[in-house]
């Protein structure tokens, strides 16, 4: 088991097709690295002529959950550990959600460290976050933990696509059930929860940032408001923003046009 030890915590990896262009994907809260390997994008991606590093977030998966509190640059500083103990110089960054906000820090902080910034339904603040997405947040893992799971899931997929994709949904909290891979604790989420709710805003930080960046958003989103990554788009000087009509995970649409734009950033 891959693991980078990060002061006193352990962050589990993966790197696969080492010795290539590396992308480093971060996935957001209650979500381990192992949610990327059913994702149409990582699946995509792994055809393509690329190195793939996923990671499990302080809080979930194999990597330690603290007792006591943490920040989204604590977690920037765990995803440095990783690239930095692989000697990855410079990568091509992918954040959804809250890893979109664990990006942020890191074109902030480490913008030279960057060949390209994506942002995926994210956001600069928690004022970019719907009430009743908090409300929800805020009861996640308190109650019956299947029923917890599919009330969490239906936040992140419009009406159509849940109806279309919950058995898959059911499956996949069942695999984890009994799978060999360790369910996110009710600590470790709340920890990633607080690190959420508590990040400074990012628009003045990011202000005239050259990383070129994609900013994807789905219209339909009812966790984060499409006016957060509207407001991105105007201080990343070097973005291109695009919007579909889906949930808070973009879906197979973006697989194509993330292509594009990495094959464009390679032209330049």
């Amino acid at each position: 088991m891959a693991i980078c030890k990060h002061n006193d915590f352990e962050i589990y990896y993966e790197y696969i097709n080492p010795g290539r262009e590396t992308i480093v994907l971060l996935s957001g809260i209650a979500l381990a690295s192992q949610a990327w390997k059913v994702n149409t994008l990582f699946q995509g991606l792994r055809r393509e002529s690329y190195s793939l590093l996923i990671l499990d977030n302080r809080g979930s998966g194999y990597s330690s959950s603290p007792r006591e509190s943490w920040t989204v640059e604590d977690m920037m500083q765990d995803t440095l550990c990783v690239v930095n103990h692989l000697n990855i110089d410079q990568f091509h960054l992918y954040g959804v959600s809250m890893g979109g906000m664990i990006a942020q820090q890191i074109a902030i902080h480490h913008p030279d460290r960057l060949l390209s910034l994506t942002l995926a339904n994210t956001a600069p603040s928690v004022e970019y976050i719907y009430t009743r997405a908090k409300e929800i947040l805020s009861k996640h893992r308190l109650g019956d933990y299947i029923d917890d799971w599919m009330q969490f899931m239906k936040l992140i997929f419009t009406p159509d696509e849940y109806s279309e994709y919950e058995q898959t949904l059911r499956k996949m909290y069942r695999d984890r059930l009994h799978g060999n891979y360790p369910i996110q604790s009710k600590e470790g989420y709340q920890g990633q929860l607080l690190a959420v709710m508590t990040m400074d805003n990012t628009l003045k930080k990011l202000k005239g940032c050259s990383v070129p960046a994609l900013l994807i958003y789905g219209r339909f989103d009812q966790i984060m408001k499409n006016e957060g990554m509207k407001a991105l788009g105007e201080v990343l000087i070097n973005s291109e923003l695009k919007g579909y009509d889906t949930g808070h995970i973009p879906l197979p649409p973006r697989v194509s046009d993330y292509l594009v734009f990495l094959k464009s950033i390679q032209k330049n």
